[in-house]
């Protein structure tokens, strides 16, 4: 999986593989024994998917945390120097935090 692909790719990814582990599961179930092969074929690749795609999600959920802090931060010092409302006069800075 490339690590420049959208969040909502990897959750419609994640979406079908999930699918498809349940109809596994289920024929598990109910009594079906997976060929070995199978362990090769299937298992192998999706825990070496698994091993590649929770650190880039990982980042990624990191990276989204960083930019919602800096915007948090922003409005806290909008609001600390009196919000949105009036610009300043004459390019002008008025220190208005109490």
């Amino acid at each position: 999986m490339k690590e420049e692909t959208e969040p909502e790719e990897w959750l419609e990814l994640l979406d079908k593989r999930e699918e498809v582990l349940g109809q596994i599961a289920d024929a598990i179930d109910r009594g079906f024994v997976l060929p070995p092969e199978w362990n090769l074929q299937y298992a192998t690749p999706f825990l070496e998917i698994d091993q590649r795609l929770l650190p880039v999600m990982q980042e990624k959920q990191d990276e989204l945390s960083e930019k919602i802090n800096q915007i948090q931060r922003g409005r806290t010092a909008n609001k600390q120097y009196g919000g949105y409302s009036g610009s300043p006069a004459y390019g002008a800075f008025f220190d208005t935090k109490k």
